[in-house]
C-alpha cells in the first residue's frame, strides 16, 4: 500500500508545480562555471517550492577515502563542484520582489558526506500566478570521468547543473528516494567564440552576436535531463547521419570519425528494432557522443548517448574489430535508456533495477537476435591474421549472456554477496557487488519474469507501460500490477522471492533411468530436485544419440514437491537429461543441470563452460594437462617438470591450495595450505555497507630443498580504501627452531 500512496503523492505534487522551466546559462572558461537564470511559471504557486542543488554533493571531498583512492576520481587533486544561489525573485502583477529562501541538508539517500546546502526551500505567495526567477552559478570539477565536470576542455553535465525543482515535501523524501522529475524545459547556453556545444533537443538553433555564441534547445514534451555538452573548437568534430525515422548527430574526438560513423549506422538499426517491440522512441534527433573519459564510463540522458573513449582506443587492440561487438552492446544498452530510466523514470536509489536491468534486457535481446544466442558471439575478429587467430583461440568462446552477465552473478552468489535487486540504498549490505546485483542478476530476473508470464505478453506490457508512462514514473508495484492485469497471474510469490527478496535456486537432474516400453519406444524416469527458494517452472529436455532426437517438457517444482521423478515416453533412447537448457531462470549451480554430468575436453581453443567440468589437454603454452570447474576448483599437471598444483575455493571463507614437484636432486618438495580471506567493511561515504578483501591468513606446511617438513603461518594485509598501507607477517617452524619475519 505504501508505494501506491507515495506514487499518488508524487502525481498530485507534479500537478501543482510548474508547467514550463526556462534555463539560461553563460559559460565562463576562466573559473569553469556557468552563471545561470532559471525561470519557472506558475498558474497558482504553492506555499513553498523545493529544489535540489546536486552539484553540492561534490563540494567536499569524501572524508573516508585515502588520498590514493581520491586520486582515482580527481587525477589532479580534489576539485570541487558547487551551485551557489545568488538571488531569488518573484514576478507577478507587474511587480518584482525578492523572495526568502533557506538552504537545507540533503538526506543521506545516496551518500553520507557533503550534504549541506543540498536543498533550497523557497517561500512563495501561495495561490498567486507568476514567475519564479532563480539566479545561480555552478562550477564544473575536473574528474577522471568528466561527468559531471570536465576533462581538458570538454565539459559535460547531465543531471542537475541547475536548481532541480523537486515535487516532494521533507516528510516524503526518504520514501521518494532519488528521482529525476520531467518538465517542459528550454535551454539557452551562451559560450565565448571559439567554443562549440552539442545540445540535445527537438529544436536547436545557434546565433552569433559580438564575442558570444548562443545555443537554444527546446523540447516538444517534458524531459528529465536537459544535458550540457560543450568544448573548445578543435576538441570535437561532428557529422549528421539521417535514417528513415531518426537523425543521428555524431560528435567525436579528432581521428575517430570512422568508428563513430559505424556506430551511428548501428544505432539506426537498433532504434527501429526497439520501437517495433517496446514502443515509439520519443526522440527523432539523437546525439551520439564519443566522450573523452578513459575509465570506460558510458551513459545517457534525454536525446543523447555518451560512449567512453576507452572502447575507441581499444577497438582494434591485437585484432581488427576485437571490441566492435562489445561497443555495439554498450551502445544498445545506452540507447535502451531512452525507453527505461530516461524515457520512463524510476527511483534510482531503491528501484534502479527498473532502469538498468530493463535496459540490459532490451540490449541483450537485440544482441542475440543480431549475433545469435549460442556459442562464442563477442570476440569475433573482422579480419584473419596472426593476432586475430591468437585472440580467437584465447577469447573466442565468450558468450555475451553466459560469460558477461550470468557468470558474474554465479561468482557473486558463490562468494556470499548476493542480495535483493530492489531495496533502499541505505539497506544494501554489499555495495561492492552493486553492479552485478542490479545489471547482471537484475537482467536474469527480468528474463525469468518474461519467461514466466510469456515473452509475447511481457513485451506487450512493456510497450503499454512505455506508451502510458513516457515522461512519467514507474514503480516496482506498478510493474507488478500491470503484468498481473494483463496476464491474470498472481505475481506476489515471484516478486517477493526474486525482486524484493533474496531467493537463491538450484535446479538439479539427479538421475536418468531408461527402459524399453511395452508397446515400443522407451520410458525415461527423470529424477529432478529443487534446492532453495522461489521455485519457477523450468524446461527439461531429453536428448538421444542421434542429431535431432529430443523431447521437452516443463517441470514446476514447489515447496511441497522439491523432489520429483517424472516418467516420460519417447520413441528414442534418451542418453542425457538437462534442466533449463536455455538458462531461463537464475540458478546458482549449473553443473548439476545435466545428467550425466558434462565434461568438456579443450583442445587448442580455450573454453570456460558454466555447466561442465573441463579438461584441457596439453596446453600449447605450458604443456600442462589441466582440469576443473569454473573458478571453484582447478588442478594442473606438468609432465615434463613432474609438477602438480591445485586449489579448491570455499566461497567467501577462503581456499585450500597445494603444489608438489619431484626433482632428481632433492626428491619431493611442495606445500599445502589453507588460505583464509580477511574481509573488512570500510566506511566509503555511502549508506549501507561495503566489503573489501583486505588480506589473507595462510596456515599450512611446506618442504623445500633446504628444509624438512615445516609448518608455517603467514598473514598478509593491504589497505587502499580508507588509508594506504600493507604488511606481511610470517612464522615458520623448521629444524627445531622458529623463524619470524615482519615487513
Amino acid at each position: 500500500m505504501r508505494p501506491i500512496i507515495v506514487s499518488v503523492l508524487f502525481l498530485w505534487a507534479i500537478a501543482g508545480l510548474a508547467a514550463e522551466i526556462s534555463l539560461q546559462a553563460n559559460f565562463n572558461p576562466e573559473d569553469h562555471t556557468v552563471s545561470g537564470m532559471e525561470t519557472i511559471s506558475f498558474d497558482a504557486a504553492p506555499a513553498q517550492a523545493y529544489f535540489l542543488l546536486l552539484a553540492n554533493l561534490g563540494r567536499e571531498p569524501n572524508p573516508y577515502l585515502s588520498g590514493r583512492a581520491l586520486d582515482a576520481t580527481y587525477p589532479l587533486g580534489f576539485d570541487p563542484s558547487w551551485t551557489i544561489i545568488e538571488r531569488v525573485l518573484w514576478k507577478g502583477d507587474g511587480r518584482e520582489e525578492a523572495l526568502d529562501y533557506t538552504l537545507l541538508p540533503l538526506p543521506a539517500v545516496t551518500q553520507t558526506y557533503s550534504l549541506d546546502d543540498g536543498i533550497m526551500r523557497v517561500e512563495l505567495p501561495e495561490g498567486a500566478p507568476g514567475t519564479l526567477v532563480i539566479f545561480f552559478r555552478t562550477r564544473f570539477p575536473y574528474t577522471s570521468m568528466g561527468e559531471p565536470g570536465r576533462l581538458g576542455d570538454v565539459y559535460t553535465w547531465r543531471f542537475g547543473w541547475y536548481p532541480l525543482l523537486y515535487p516532494v515535501t521533507p516528510e516524503t523524501w526518504e520514501e521518494y528516494g532519488f528521482r529525476l522529475p520531467a518538465y517542459a524545459y528550454s535551454v539557452e547556453l551562451s559560450l565565448p567564440k571559439g567554443w562549440v556545444a552539442a545540445l540535445p533537443g527537438d529544436e536547436v538553433s545557434v546565433r552569433v552576436g559580438g564575442e558570444r555564441v548562443t545555443y537554444e534547445a527546446r523540447w516538444n514534451r517534458p524531459v528529465r535531463s536537459p544535458a550540457l555538452f560543450f568544448a573548445k573548437e578543435g576538441e570535437l568534430r561532428s557529422f549528421t547521419l539521417e535514417g528513415k525515422d531518426f537523425l543521428i548527430e555524431g560528435w567525436y574526438l579528432p581521428g575517430f570519425e570512422e568508428e563513430l560513423r559505424a556506430l551511428a549506422t548501428e544505432a539506426l538499426e537498433i532504434l527501429p528494432w526497439y520501437e517495433e517491440r517496446f514502443g515509439a522512441c520519443p526522440y527523432r534527433r539523437i546525439l551520439l557522443v564519443m566522450h573523452p573519459n578513459k575509465p570506460g564510463a558510458s551513459f545517457a540522458a534525454d536525446g543523447i548517448v555518451f560512449l567512453s573513449r576507452w572502447y575507441f582506443d581499444r577497438m582494434d587492440l591485437t585484432a581488427k574489430g576485437i571490441l566492435s561487438r562489445v561497443t555495439r552492446f554498450v551502445l544498445a544498452h545506452e540507447l535502451a535508456h531512452l525507453w527505461w530510466g530516461i524515457g520512463i523514470g524510476v527511483d534510482f536509489a531503491a528501484e534502479n533495477w527498473l532502469s538498468e536491468a530493463f535496459a540490459q534486457y532490451l540490449a541483450v535481446s537485440w544482441y542475440e537476435k543480431t549475433y545469435g544466442a549460442e556459442g562464442g558471439n563477442v570476440f569475433v575478429p573482422e579480419l584473419k591474421g596472426l593476432g586475430e587467430e591468437m585472440m580467437e583461440n584465447i577469447l573466442g568462446f565468450v558468450n555475451l549472456r553466459e560469460h558477461l552477465v550470468e557468470l558474474p552473478y554465479l561468482q557473486t552468489a558463490f562468494m556470499g554477496f548476493d542480495e535483493a535487486v530492489v531495496k533502499p540504498f541505505r539497506e544494501v549490505r554489499y555495495h561492492n557487488a552493486d553492479y552485478v546485483r542490479i545489471y547482471d542478476k537484475g537482467y536474469l530476473i527480468v528474463r525469468a519474469l518474461a519467461t514466466y508470464v510469456g515473452e509475447e505478453r511481457f513485451h506487450k506490457v512493456l510497450r503499454s507501460l512505455h506508451d502510458r508512462l513516457l515522461g512519467g514514473e514507474l514503480t516496482v508495484a506498478g510493474l507488478r500490477s500491470a503484468l498481473e492485469e494483463a496476464t491474470g497471474i498472481d505475481l506476489e510469490p515471484f516478486f517477493a522471492s526474486w525482486v524484493t527478496g533474496e531467493a537463491q535456486a538450484d535446479y538439479e537432474v539427479a538421475s536418468l533411468r531408461v527402459r524399453p516400453a511395452e508397446g515400443g519406444g522407451f520410458e525415461a524416469e527423470v529424477e529432478l530436485r529443487f534446492h532453495g527458494e522461489g521455485p519457477l517452472p523450468v524446461e527439461v529436455i531429453l536428448v538421444g544419440e542421434k542429431e535431432g532426437q529430443e523431447k521437452r517438457f516443463v517441470w514446476a517444482p514447489g515447496a511441497e514437491n522439491p523432489v520429483e521423478v517424472v516418467t516420460v515416453s519417447t520413441d528414442f533412447r534418451p542418453v542425457r537429461a538437462t534442466v533449463d537448457p536455455e538458462h531461463r531462470v537464475p540458478d546458482i549451480d549449473r553443473l548439476n543441470n545435466h545428467y550425466p554430468r558434462r565434461f568438456v575436453v579443450i583442445l587448442g581453443k580455450n573454453h570456460f563452460p558454466l555447466d561442465a567440468y573441463y579438461l584441457k589437454v596439453l596446453d600449447p603454452t605450458t604443456g600442462a594437462i589441466q582440469g576443473g570447474y569454473m573458478d571453484r576448483f582447478a588442478w594442473a599437471v606438468l609432465p615434463q617438470s613432474r609438477y602438480v598444483a591445485g586449489f579448491v575455493r570455499y566461497g567467501r571463507a577462503g581456499e585450500l591450495n597445494a603444489w608438489a614437484q619431484v626433482r632428481d636432486d632433492v626428491g619431493l618438495i611442495g606445500a599445502l595450505a589453507w588460505t583464509h580471506y580477511l574481509w573488512t567493511t570500510p566506511e566509503v561515504g555511502a549508506p549501507g555497507e561495503t566489503w573489501s578483501l583486505s588480506g589473507t591468513a595462510s596456515l599450512g606446511a611446506f618442504k623445500l630443498p633446504d628444509t624438512q617438513f615445516a609448518p608455517f603461518l603467514d598473514i598478509q594485509w593491504a589497505e587502499t580504501v580508507n588509508d594506504v598501507y600493507w604488511g606481511d607477517i610470517s612464522l615458520i617452524y623448521s629444524d627445531g627452531s622458529y623463524r619470524f619475519w615482519i615487513s
